[in-house]
C-alpha cells in the first residue's frame, strides 16, 4: 500500500478521547495508519475504573496496547474523585467534572501539535482551546449522530446541537462512521462531512476453531454490553432453541451489574444460566479470531433512537471478517447490510420477538455454508486498508492546506 507524502516537517497529531482507549478500534486503526504514514501521533484519553474492573487481566490489556501502538505516545488520565464515594453524587458529580477540565485540559495546553483530533463531541472544547492557543486544526471524528444522543433529554438537544454546529464550522475536517450518518449531519450543518468506516484488517479465512466447538451451536454478542442491544432478547430466544444452542456475551462494560440483571432474566424466562457465558472483553484485535468461533453473530439493536436506524457497527464488520453469520435488527440500514449485501450475510428480524430470534437462528446454522461463501467475498471488501487510503488522503490534504496558509504569512 502507497503511503501519502508528507512535508520534511515532521506534521505532529494529538487525539482526544473520553473514552478508554484499550478496546477502542476506530481509534487504534487511525493513529497507527497515521503513525505507519509518518506522522508523530499522541492520544490523550480518559481511563475509567469501573470499566477496567471487568478485564480479566488489566495489566496484559494494557501492556498489548503499549505493543500494538508501539511509537504512539498515550496519556492516560485517571479522575480520582470518581472513586469518592463518600460524597454526596451532586458535589462529586461537579468535583469530577472540575478534575476532568484541570487534567485534560493541562494535557492538552502544554501539548503543541499541528492537528487536534476529536473522537466524539465531548473532548472538542478543548481542541477550541487548543486552535487559540496553538494555532492549529481540529479533525472532528463524529462516531455517532451526537444530537440524537443527549444524555439529559430531548429539551436538551438544542445546546449539543449547537455544540456540534461550532464543532463542525471550526473544524478543518469532519468525519464520521457511514454514508447516513454523514448525510445527516451535512443537511443539518450545510457543511460536508467525510465517511470514516469502522472496520478491521483483514483477515484470511483460516482461523482454527476451537475443540469443544462441534458439540455446541455458539450464538455470540460482541460490543459494549448493556441493555438495548438485544441481549436480553436473545436470551429469551434461548428458550426456542436445543440445550445444545448456547450464547456467549464478548465485550466490556459494567460486567458484574449487567451479569446479574442477565441471570435474573435468564431464569424469569425459565433459560438455564449455564448456557449462557460472559466472555469479558478482549483486544481489539483478538475480536475477529474469538468471534470466529461462533455459529451467529448477534445485532439485535433496539429502536430507542434515530441513531440506532442509521448503525454500522464495529460489530457487522468484525462478524464479516470473522465469516460469522448475522443475525439483525429489521429496520434503519440493517437490513441493506445484511440481507442485501453480497448476496445475503444473514437475516434481519423483529429484534423484540423472541420466537423470531429463533427462527433466524435456526436459519443461519441450517444455512451456513451459504452465508460463509458470502462473507468470504464481503471480507475483501470491509477491512480497514481501504479507509486508510481515504484517511491518509484527508490528512493530506489537511497537512499541505496547513503548510501552505503557514508560508502565506
Amino acid at each position: 500500500m502507497t503511503r501519502e507524502a508528507l512535508p520534511p516537517k515532521k506534521t505532529t497529531v494529538t487525539m482526544l478521547s473520553f473514552a478508554p482507549m484499550v478496546f477502542d478500534q476506530r481509534i487504534q486503526n487511525e493513529a497507527c495508519s497515521l503513525r505507519d504514514a509518518g506522522y508523530d501521533v499522541t492520544i490523550i484519553f480518559v481511563d475509567d475504573q469501573e470499566y477496567n474492573a471487568g478485564i480479566p487481566d488489566p495489566d496484559r490489556a494494557w501492556r498489548e496496547y503499549l505493543n500494538h501502538t508501539a511509537g504512539i505516545k498515550s496519556i492516560r488520565i485517571w479522575l480520582r474523585s470518581k472513586s469518592w464515594k463518600f460524597l454526596p453524587s451532586l458535589l462529586r458529580r461537579v468535583i469530577v467534572l472540575l478534575e476532568l477540565f484541570a487534567r485534560f485540559g493541562y494535557a492538552v495546553a502544554i501539548r503543541r501539535s499541528d492537528i487536534y483530533h476529536a473522537h466524539d463531541l465531548t473532548p472538542v472544547i478543548f481542541c477550541f482551546a487548543a486552535k487559540i492557543i496553538h494555532r492549529a486544526k481540529i479533525v472532528y471524528d463524529a462516531h455517532e449522530f451526537e444530537i440524537d444522543q443527549a444524555r439529559f433529554g430531548k429539551r436538551w438537544n438544542f445546546l449539543v446541537k449547537m455544540y456540534e454546529q461550532l464543532a463542525v464550522n471550526l473544524s478543518s475536517l469532519s468525519v464520521t462512521v457511514n454514508e447516513d450518518i454523514a448525510k445527516a449531519m451535512t443537511e443539518e450543518y450545510d457543511r460536508p462531512v467525510e465517511v470514516v468506516e469502522n472496520r478491521p484488517k483483514y483477515h484470511p479465512n483460516s482461523f482454527p476453531r476451537s475443540v469443544d466447538c462441534s458439540q455446541k451451536t455458539t450464538i455470540m454478542y460482541v460490543g459494549y454490553v448493556d441493555t438495548g442491544r438485544g441481549i436480553l432478547e436473545t436470551v429469551s430466544a434461548l428458550r426456542y432453541l436445543p440445550v445444545s444452542f448456547e450464547f456467549e456475551i464478548l465485550g466490556a462494560g459494567r460486567l458484574a451489574e449487567f451479569r446479574d440483571i442477565v441471570y435474573e432474566h435468564a431464569m424469569k424466562e425459565n433459560v438455564d444460566v449455564n448456557r449462557i457465558k460472559f466472555i469479558g472483553p478482549v483486544l481489539p484485535f483478538e475480536v475477529v479470531p474469538v468471534l470466529s468461533n461462533a455459529d451467529v453473530s448477534v445485532m439485535l439493536y433496539q429502536r430507542r433512537s434515530q441513531t440506532n436506524s442509521m448503525l454500522s457497527p464495529n460489530k457487522f464488520y468484525q462478524s464479516v471478517m470473522a465469516r460469522v453469520p448475522i443475525i439483525a435488527s429489521n429496520y434503519g440500514r440493517l437490513p441493506d447490510l445484511v440481507e442485501r449485501n453480497h448476496g445475503g450475510l444473514g437475516v434481519t428480524v423483529d429484534e423484540r420477538d423472541p420466537k423470531a430470534i429463533a427462527c433466524g437462528i435456526r436459519t443461519l446454522v441450517e444455512r451456513n455454508e451459504f452465508y460463509k461463501k458470502n462473507l468470504d467475498h464481503a471480507a475483501k471488501a470491509y477491512c480497514w486498508e481501504a479507509q486508510e487510503d481515504k484517511l491518509l488522503s484527508m490528512y493530506k490534504e489537511l497537512v499541505f492546506n496547513k503548510v501552505a496558509t503557514s508560508q502565506a504569512f
